[in-house]
């Protein structure tokens, strides 16, 4: 039976009347009870809704300057008070600051410390849910929480809340962790919180926290180690995940210690279970030879797949979904291509010819499934590669290897003129389910997105957590007031250059009227382009770019103040980075402001009364993204936030329709019927590649602790991390074509499944049994023979130098040193060919360091 979420347009306080009772007796009311049914009774039933309760204290000062020194005066009385709830005290804590949070966010806070899950309207006051919360937890000395947001910019919004935590007496406790550093508060000699002056968003004076940041550039690996370890001391941690979960991999955040109960209060919970479904990879450093070497193997490798196609011209050699982004070699494929290796290995002593295989793989996936524009773009006049990640809107590399092999290609092709990317070896993987199951003892998530995907959301947290709502585990929080944002709906046009001269009309129209308008589209390109556009059309107000891959703001801190000021619009020194500033100036008269899906991701832009005034924050969607409808309400989202007004309107052309999804999509079609078909299809299948992956990493982290749970009198430690290192490094060459499995080849992970527990049953057997194990006589007898024609053996070196215990413990050195290196193993005659042609700087610099010799 599932469980009725709150009513608060009915609310008679079922579930929370006891805090209110004791937040109005502090206030001097001897009967609450009797006061809230009178106040209630008064309401019109329609009226009575989440802001009853605010409305009702807030009534009770003349002014707010008057309400912070009351709550100020009733906390002071609260301190050593037995039996008060620690919610009450969040709720006069955060009454000292800057508002009087609506009941709605107390009830939240109040859910969440509760151990309940929650989904939020966008705009509705997480943090503050989040952090009355986390104090409410910490008053158990036992605890340690972990605030994780899915950006490192909504990590950074924890430390806002540092007045709060200082009203309650925990500021101390506060870290803020990043991948380039540590952020603390700073305090007095007398331990009293910092405060310094920033000017705010209408020109005014304000005091916010004043922080530091530790970098970690320039630091050794020791000190930076020591500082991360201090941090993870702490008792409030505030992070995103990524980061937290580079640090597990690389043994830097320890699990939670015996009698010390950590918990999870993970904020964008659409993001963390619905969109960032790729694992994060460990990777080791090569030396440059074997960075040419590899190189070398890649062209090799466009070279045998070519030839095995080109002679096999009618036969069908490997299954293909693009809608879904997914491609593998069937069996014949694979005995064409292993046959291939083997004979194009004779007479040559360093092939590696199972990574050869995995090159030849992500040629194929380059070749077939990768296009321009969608999974990468070239930049900076074919200078360039990137891609983003356009769920969370973060700059990412493409999965391991396929970058390299992806700008090989378009070097041969002449269209990239940049640097190969240095190759890495993968030596750890994880994905957020599993680290969150690994390190958390108890885990609560807020979502933003209330009714949009909220369903979607508690089959994951139930499949995944065991959080479900038939538990009464998630509670949905109603918005505190009626919605303020105006939809003008969506207009599909035949040709992209139609929907970029409406788009611009309609960005200068709202423009004139005061507004300040924000762009969202799915690539830079097209940003470019409709910058260029505006251009022509006579606009003279500010432009901002806000890209995954824009990282020059920083370089631009090196030009004089008149050059940055022109660049910017605003004087050097005022943001410290790029997100600050699009946060703080985007929300001005005369600023266009165009971004990828970064800018739709957790960014409250700042605006004035006058713009609200003048309708608020215009926002236009350009185009349809191929990952998530989410993307689009994100967009929508950065507008008519809390009780702000703003309006959106939506323009796509059918080109932009996925051309795998355009069947029985007339031109002319409806835009909103276009809308639905479109999204049906992409959301199908952005949850079947994530469901695969999810199940993937989860099976592969089950085998090797499947071995490691072996008792040591059967099996040593010894020998279990042999075994585990073979099958981790198979592992990974099958989690690359496992991770893209559609619904059309589902069946593969059933295959995938049993080669790995192939491989795991095999490496066991062959580490036990030692020196003269036969593979394919095991194969064989244990019904894998029809494994046998695309099996190809690890050699001896191989397992010498990458599989063994020594090799193991030598990574595992050097990932915590920070040294990490791998000898030599590649003549230098034996990559000179490639060398000039594929990677002029490396050969540039190699020369450089002979004629320094």
């Amino acid at each position: 039976m599932a469980v009725k979420a709150f009513d608060f347009t009915k609310d008679k306080f079922d579930e929370t009347h006891e805090v209110y009772y004791e937040i109005l007796r502090q206030f001097g009311i001897k009967d609450p009870k009797k006061h809230i049914e009178e106040y209630v009774a008064s309401l019109p039933e329609e009226k009575r809704n989440g802001q009853m309760f605010g409305k009702m204290v807030g009534k009770m000062f003349a002014s707010d300057d008057e309400r912070r020194a009351k709550a100020a005066e009733i906390l002071k009385g609260l301190e050593g008070k037995a039996g008060v709830s620690p919610y009450v005290k969040a709720y006069f804590g955060e009454m000292t600051g800057k508002f009087i949070p609506f009941d709605t966010v107390l009830t939240a806070g109040m859910m969440v410390g509760n151990g309940k899950s929650l989904q939020m309207g966008c705009g509705e006051g997480k943090t503050g849910v989040l952090s009355m919360a986390a104090f409410a937890k910490l008053t158990n000395p036992q605890k340690q929480v972990f605030l994780t947001s899915s950006t490192p910019l909504l990590a950074a919004e924890a430390l806002d809340k540092l007045p709060f935590y200082e009203a309650m007496g925990i500021a101390q406790d506060v870290v803020l962790v990043e991948e380039d550093g540590i952020t603390r508060p700073q305090f007095d000699e007398n331990g009293k919180l910092l405060m310094k002056t920033k000017i705010d968003k209408e020109g005014k004076s304000k005091l916010v926290p004043d922080t530091k940041k530790t970098y970690f550039k320039g630091l050794s690996q020791e000190e930076i180690k020591g500082l991360i370890a201090d941090a993870y001391k702490s008792r409030l941690v505030s992070s995103d995940n990524a980061t937290l979960m580079k640090h597990a991999m690389a043994g830097l955040l320890p699990k939670a210690k015996d009698g010390m109960d950590r918990e999870l209060l993970a904020d964008e919970a659409d993001f963390v279970l619905l969109d960032s479904y790729r694992p994060i990879q460990r990777t080791k450093k090569m030396e440059p030879d074997k960075v040419q070497k590899a190189i070398q193997d890649r062209t090799m490798a466009y070279d045998i797949l070519n030839q095995v196609l080109a002679s096999n011209k009618g036969t069908q050699l490997y299954d293909i979904d693009d809608a879904n982004q997914y491609v593998d070699f069937n069996k014949e494929g694979r005995e064409k291509i292993v046959a291939a290796i083997n004979e194009a290995a004779e007479g040559y002593t360093n092939i590696d010819k199972n990574q050869l295989y995995d090159y030849i793989y992500d040629a194929l996936k380059v070749q077939t499934i990768y296009r321009e524009n969608r999974d990468y773009q070239i930049l900076n006049e074919g200078k360039t590669l990137v891609s983003e990640d356009r769920a969370s809107g973060v700059s990412i590399d493409l999965p391991e290897g396929v970058k390299q092999a992806l700008e090989i290609r378009l070097f041969q092709e002449g269209k990239y003129k940049g640097p190969i990317s240095l190759e890495r070896q993968v030596i750890d993987t994880i994905n957020v389910q599993a680290f969150f199951s690994e390190y958390f003892d108890l885990k609560h998530f807020v979502s933003g997105t209330l009714g949009i995907d909220s369903e979607e959301i508690a089959e994951e947290l139930g499949t995944n957590f065991g959080v479900k709502k038939s538990q009464g585990d998630i509670y949905e929080i109603p918005p505190k007031g009626e919605g303020k944002r105006k939809d003008e709906g969506k207009t599909m046009y035949k040709t992209v250059a139609e929907k970029q001269k409406a788009i611009v009309e309609n960005a200068l129209k709202e423009s004139n009227k005061g507004r300040p308008v924000l762009i969202g589209a799915v690539s830079e390109k097209e940003l470019k382009d409709l910058k260029e556009q505006l251009g022509k059309a006579g606009y003279k107000g500010r432009i901002l770019m806000y890209t995954a891959s824009e990282n020059q703001f920083q370089k631009n801190m090196a030009l004089s103040d008149e050059e940055f000021e022109k660049i910017y619009g605003v004087e050097k020194g005022q943001y410290k980075d790029y997100a600050e500033l699009i946060r703080g100036e985007s929300g001005k008269e005369g600023v266009i402001t165009l971004g990828t899906s970064i800018i739709g991701r957790g960014t409250t832009i700042d605006t004035t009364e006058k713009i609200d005034g003048a309708g608020g924050i215009h926002v236009i969607i350009d185009g349809l993204h191929e990952t998530s409808s989410r993307n689009q309400l994100q967009y929508m989202a950065r507008t008519a936030r809390g009780t702000n007004d703003g309006s959106t309107i939506e323009y796509f052309a059918y080109d932009d329709i996925p051309e795998d999804y355009r069947d029985g999509i007339a031109v002319d079609a409806p835009a909103d019927e276009v809308y639905q078909k479109v999204y049906e299809r992409v959301d199908h299948r952005t949850k079947s590649v994530r469901d695969n992956v999810d199940h993937f990493v989860t099976r592969v982290r089950e085998l090797s602790k499947n071995i490691q749970d072996m008792p040591e009198v059967v099996m040593s430690q010894e020998k279990k991390t042999e075994a585990m290192s073979m099958l981790i490094a198979r592992g990974f060459s099958i989690q690359n074509r496992a991770l893209g499995v559609s619904d059309n080849f589902k069946e593969n992970i059933a295959e995938y499944d049993r080669e790995m527990e192939m491989f795991m049953k095999m490496y066991v057997a062959e580490v036990m049994h030692g020196p003269g194990f036969d593979e394919v006589d095991w194969m064989k007898k244990n019904n894998y023979g029809d494994k046998v024609s695309t099996y190809i053996p690890f050699s001896e070196r191989e397992k010498k130098n990458l599989f063994s215990l020594e090799g193991v413990v030598r990574i595992a050195q050097e990932v915590r040193t920070g040294e990490v290196k791998t000898s030599a193993q590649f003549s230098k005659e034996a990559v000179e060919t490639e060398r000039a042609s594929l990677n002029p700087e490396l050969a540039n610099d190699e020369n450089k360091k002979e004629e320094g010799r």
